[in-house]
């Protein structure tokens, strides 16, 4: 298992601007605050989304675009560095007007309708996005090496701080 340590950095809280995708406005911010790791949460509403799931047998996301509204009922996410950029990820799930629920992984076009962002920095070592063999996916690759079966913040007896 890779980790990286991190100590909190700027939180910062912003309107998402209506009609525009969801996560480009998270990549907006983050550029425009110089904000290169860190996680969000994110409340509110869309007038419609992309949401998919993954297919861990083709190893790819199977996803899906819905041309009606929905009340974010949560979505959280993080951002790593990507090619020296920031950028988004996401997983969301949303209610329709007669409580059905939805929820997957956050894809570009997904308008907002109205919404607020919470931005928690990272300061530390960003994680980049490194291709994983076994999923078939990018994932965050860390800066250090934790011993299988053993926390982060376990000492070497094995014993552990609680």
């Amino acid at each position: 298992m890779n980790y990286s340590e991190y100590s909190p950095g700027r939180l910062l809280a912003a309107n998402l601007p209506h009609g525009e995708d969801l996560l480009g406005s998270v990549a907006a911010l983050c550029r425009s605050a110089s904000i290169r790791t860190g996680a969000f949460w994110v409340r509110g509403a869309v007038s419609s989304y992309t949401i998919g799931a993954l297919d861990p047998r083709q190893k790819v996301y199977v996803t899906a675009h819905v041309a009606s509204p929905g009340e974010i009922v949560s979505c959280s996410g993080g951002v790593a560095t990507h090619d020296g950029a920031a950028a988004p990820t996401a997983h969301i799930v949303l209610a329709d007007a007669q409580g059905g629920v939805t929820g997957g992984r956050l894809f570009s076009e997904t308008r907002v309708f109205a919404g607020e962002i919470h931005l928690q920095e990272w300061i530390g070592p960003p994680p980049v996005w490194a291709y994983d063999e076994v999923t078939g996916q990018m994932l965050w690759h860390f800066s250090r090496e934790c011993p299988p079966n053993q926390r982060p913040d376990m000492d070497t007896t094995g014993y552990g701080h609680e």
